[in-house]
């Protein structure tokens, strides 16, 4: 860091890293500085730590592309910022803080979809908190049970050409005080492919499924019920599937989205 006149400050950080003195000069700079009621020259901080946090790593130069332009850059990771010092910057520009924190923030909480979404269903087999004191997964899936749905009813029809009887194994459990039957049949059941139009077990029931979800079960706390739930699909959506559970009379809670692949 010699070449451009660098040098690391150990200032007792409990995180123990180091901190380049182009940083540890920003950190302690003043300036001018309102006051409340007038324009003050004072710290531009509270302490040299109050904007960045202690230092997370040492400082290290790395070439970096800016606007297509390749320059030596100094880099520090601070546990709330990231400073940057770019020694062909005009003066008063060369150090810059990147506020990673919110950052992060901004992609984990407002870009990134949440679990159980349809961009975001939840994986296959992975329990999911529906509310309400119940836990559903999804525990096997035949995405095209027509054989086995005609074989357990004598009155069950097959699916018209170009359709198929599309099953998943669903397990709901009960966490909360005596008893619920919320899902008291299989009509809290859905489902969409990439045709983006929904499937129900009323309009596209695929007749008696196999073991089929229980109707009308009040489950006590502890309990767990598990069957199978069957719609007739466009064979063009069977690779594209996903369930969708809207639980409750009416479907008055959130629709939760769960992966079949």
């Amino acid at each position: 860091m010699s070449t451009f006149n660098v040098t690391a400050v150990d200032v007792g950080a409990p995180t123990h890293p180091t901190v380049a003195s182009v940083f540890w000069d920003f950190m302690n700079s003043s300036g001018t500085v309102w006051d409340g009621s007038e324009n003050v020259q004072a710290p531009l901080f509270v302490n040299p730590f109050y904007a960045t946090g202690y230092p997370l790593t040492e400082a290290y130069w790395t070439n970096v592309l800016v606007g297509g332009v390749a320059k030596r850059v100094l880099v520090q990771v601070f546990e709330r910022r990231v400073l940057t010092y770019t020694p062909s910057n005009p003066t008063g520009w060369q150090v810059e803080a990147g506020n990673v924190g919110q950052h992060y923030y901004t992609w984990r909480y407002n870009l990134a979809p949440t679990i159980g979404s349809k961009a975001a269903p939840v994986p296959l087999g992975h329990t999911f908190d529906l509310g309400n004191s119940w836990s559903i997964k999804v525990v096997g899936v035949t995405a095209n049970a027509t054989s086995q749905v005609l074989a357990a009813n004598q009155f069950n029809t097959a699916p018209p050409a170009g359709y198929q009887d599309f099953m998943v194994t669903v397990q709901a459990a009960y966490s909360g005080s005596g008893s619920s039957n919320w899902f008291h049949d299989n009509s809290s059941f859905y489902s969409v492919g990439a045709s983006a139009v929904g499937y129900t077990t009323f309009d596209n029931d695929c007749g008696v499924a196999p073991n089929a979800f229980p109707e009308f079960t009040d489950v006590f706390t502890g309990g767990t019920v598990t069957g199978n739930v069957c719609w007739q699909i466009k064979s063009s959506d069977a690779t594209s599937l996903i369930m969708y559970v809207k639980p409750g009379i009416l479907g008055q809670y959130p629709e939760e989205y769960f992966a079949l692949r």
